[in-house]
C-alpha cells in the first residue's frame, strides 16, 4: 500500500509541469530497460485502487479523445441516432489531425457527455475514454510523450510516475 497519494489537481498540475523534462527522461530510461514499463504499470495499478476517478474527472475536462467509426456507431445505437448525427452533434475535427474526429467539449465543463463528474454515455463511451489512463494498457508503439503530458493532469499518472521514480532510485 502506498503511504501518500496526492489528489489536489492544482498541486499535481504545478508539480507535473515543473517536472516535465525529468519525467520524459525517466520514461525513456524505463522504456529502455529489460522489463520496460512493468514497474510503472504495477505501481499504477496500486495507485488506481486508491484514486476515485469520479471525484476528479479531470481527464473528461481536459482531454480531446479520438472517436472512431465504431465508437460513433455504438453511441448512435445508445442515443437512437444515426452515426452521422452523432458525428455532427458530438464530435469535431481534431486540430492536430483534421481527418480524425474527437469528442466536442464545452468551454466551461469539458466533454459534451460530462454531467458533473459523471459520463452520461459511460456504458458506450469511446474506447479512448475507457482505456484511460493507458498506463495500465499502453498502446503498442505509443510515444512516451503521450503519457508524460498526463503527469500534470491525472492523479493516477502523476502518483504512479513519482512512486516509480522513488522505487527505481531515479534522480538519486
Amino acid at each position: 500500500m502506498l503511504e501518500r497519494v496526492l489528489t489536489d489537481l492544482v498541486q499535481i498540475r504545478e508539480l507535473g509541469l515543473e517536472k516535465v523534462n525529468d519525467n520524459m527522461e525517466f520514461h525513456r530510461r524505463l522504456a529502455s530497460r529489460p522489463h520496460g514499463m512493468e514497474p510503472l504499470q504495477r505501481i499504477a495499478d496500486e495507485v488506481a485502487r486508491q484514486i476515485d476517478c469520479l471525484a476528479c474527472a479531470n481527464c473528461c475536462r481536459r482531454a480531446l479523445p479520438p472517436v472512431t467509426r465504431r465508437d460513433m456507431a455504438r453511441l448512435a445505437r445508445h442515443f437512437g441516432m444515426t452515426a452521422r448525427e452523432v458525428r455532427e452533434k458530438y464530435t469535431c475535427p481534431d486540430d492536430e489531425s483534421p481527418k480524425r474526429r474527437v469528442l466536442r467539449t464545452r468551454y466551461d465543463s469539458g466533454c459534451v457527455f460530462l454531467s458533473g463528474n459523471l459520463c452520461v454515455a459511460y456504458s458506450v463511451r469511446p474506447k479512448a475514454c475507457s482505456d484511460f489512463p493507458r498506463i495500465h494498457r499502453p498502446a503498442p508503439g505509443a510515444p512516451v510523450s503521450r503519457l508524460c503530458r498526463w503527469t500534470s493532469l491525472c492523479p493516477i499518472v502523476y502518483n504512479a510516475v513519482e512512486q516509480c521514480k522513488e522505487a527505481t532510485g531515479f534522480g538519486l
